[in-house]
Formats: C-alpha cells, structure tokens, sequence
C-alpha cells in the first residue's frame, strides 16, 4: 500500500505515514490490511481491514466524540486536495487514508478498561490476587474475579510504547507525576462515553486503548486510531452473562479471534528448558528470528474470511451502516 509520489516518513505495523507537499505539518496516515498479534504482524492480510480502521476512526471522532481536540483533518474524498496528482481519485486510498496533524505523541499508551481480561488478568491469577485480592498496577483488586469478570469502576491502565518487544505496564502514579491528570482523565471520559454507546447497540467495550500528543499547544490532542477493533476489545453483550458464568471469555468482535488461532501456532523454537514452544503470544517480538518465523505464517483462508466479517460486523454496529464507497 502506497500513496503514488508521496514520501514515506515511517511504516508501522499496520499504518504508513506520508508527507503532504508543502504542508509539512500534515500526513497521511493509511492503513494497511495487514494484522498484528501479540507485538508480531502476521504475513497475511484482511480484506477490508484497513479501510474498516478508517471509518470506524472517523465515526467516534466526527459523530461521538464531539468536541474534543484529536487530529483529523480530512477523510474520504475530501484527501484528494492534499494528494499529488498521481494518487488523486483513488477509491481504495480514500478508503483507507486520513490527513492529520502531526503531533508530538507521548511515549505512552493510555488504555481504558471497565472489565479484566487479557494481560491483566493473567497477572492477576499469576500473583494469586483471585483467591486474595490485592493492588495490581495500582490498582486495588477484590477477590474472585474470572476473565472477563466487570471491574467495580472503570480503570486507567497506561503501558509503555515499545519500538520492540512487548509494552509494559505502568503505575498511573508514575504516569500522572510525568504527564499530569489530563491523559488519565480524557481516557476514562472518552472510554465511558463510547462504552455506553457502544452498550445501547449490544456491545460490551471492555478496554480500549487512546494516544494522546500535543501540537503547539499545551491542551492534548487525541491521534491515532480510535476505538477500532484493533484497539479496543468489544464483546457481545447478549452472551456475556452465561460465557463469564461457565467460566468462557465472551464472544469477541474484534482481533481476538486472530489472537486465539496463534495460541496454537506451533512454533521451531524452545524455551529455557528445551521443550517447545507453542503459540505467538509464547515468543519473544524482540528476537529477529521469532519476528522472521511469524511474518513468514499465513493465516488459512477460512481464519482470514472470518476476520473479515468479524471486523466489518462491528463496524456496521457501532457506526449503523456499511462501509462508504469512493469511487
């Protein structure tokens, strides 16, 4: 995925940003169809990934998250201004392409969650805090929580923005001395207003994850992606009561099914006391060859077409329509 005669200023996971001619405070940020799992991208792509993203960005920003500072600039055919004339006119990059501000990020990832699951509850039961309860992340636990079990509030849950390797979790405290309140407290707003939206459409958010910078002003601006399934975990409200009470994650409708699938990737590589390894989530983004192994793997065609039409279905939830054509 390119944006014809634009130069490419960084390529990440899933997004390519380019430069605007003559607007150097401006990009393009695209998003590419390719997924990522546990801090490794996958060597397949997923239909209509990018251009889900996109619009889903777009709708929290332009119809729900009123009012508030973030990056957008211009989406849909309203890009072609800040095209050169090769990449004007094209259905697929107005599908997939905002222009945006660039910001000064912070080197932080601000992560909202209502419910424990994932990461988190992995310490959790690690730590033994299920059987006794206890202070995680600063954050102080009851007992007898399982995966996917509601938190008595929503919580504020920052991580480390690794260039490699996996992000790690921070302490708010440390994370309100450096940056102050204003990021903890645009999380839990942002995640309580989308959360109940998101609610009165029968889904559940669990945790979803904001990035904040600033651009020649002292106030934060929202950037990145918003509350996409690739950001965010959304979870059928319908099931959610019988999946937590026989002891199951609830339905997802967002990457996690990608996420399952690699649990049992087996993998050519052993851990410390040579048995081997099995599953993504098991290796070490950090390590070139466990990088080469996963970028190598191509999901199988049913997997791929499943995540297509999990991706798409949330989109038309949350946003109550398909995605817009630009031709």
């Amino acid at each position: 995925m390119s944006a014809a005669g634009h130069k490419l200023l960084n390529q990440g996971k899933v997004r390519h940003t380019y430069s605007v001619p003559d607007l150097p405070y401006l990009m393009l940020s695209v998003a590419t169809d390719r997924i990522s799992i546990n801090d490794f991208v996958l060597g397949s792509t997923i239909e209509k990934k990018g251009a889900v993203l996109t619009s889903t960005t777009v709708h929290w920003l332009i119809s729900e998250l009123t009012g508030i500072s973030h990056h957008l600039v211009a989406y849909g055919t309203a890009i072609d201004k800040f095209l050169l004339p090769g990449a004007k006119k094209d259905p697929d990059l107005r599908s997939r392409t905002l222009v945006v501000r660039k910001l000064d990020m912070f080197d932080l990832e601000c992560v909202g969650r209502g419910y424990i699951t994932g990461s988190m509850y992995k310490e959790y039961r690690r730590i033994g805090f299920d059987q006794t309860g206890g202070m995680l992340w600063g954050h102080l636990l009851p007992p007898g929580l399982k995966d996917g079990s509601e938190l008595p509030e929503a919580i504020f849950t920052p991580t480390t923005k690794a260039q490699t390797g996996h992000d790690e979790p921070l302490d708010w405290r440390e994370v309100r001395k450096k940056y102050g309140l204003d990021p903890e407290m645009l999380t839990l707003h942002y995640y309580t207003i989308a959360s109940r939206y998101a609610r009165a459409r029968g889904i559940i958010l669990a945790d979803t994850k904001f990035e904040f910078g600033t651009h020649g002003e002292r106030a934060l601006v929202l950037g990145d992606e918003v509350l996409t399934p690739d950001s965010s975990r959304f979870w059928d409200a319908g099931s959610y009561s019988e999946s937590i009470e026989k002891g199951k994650t609830p339905t997802s409708h967002d990457k996690q099914y990608v996420r399952d699938y690699g649990k049992g990737i087996k993998t050519p590589f052993s851990d410390g006391k040579g048995a081997a390894i099995v599953g993504i989530g098991n290796l070490d983004p950090a390590n070139p060859e466990h990088q080469q192994f996963v970028g190598s793997l191509t999901l199988p065609p049913e997997v791929s077409e499943r995540t297509t039409g999990i991706y798409l279905g949330i989109h038309d939830k949350l946003t109550g329509r398909h995605l817009p054509a630009f031709a």
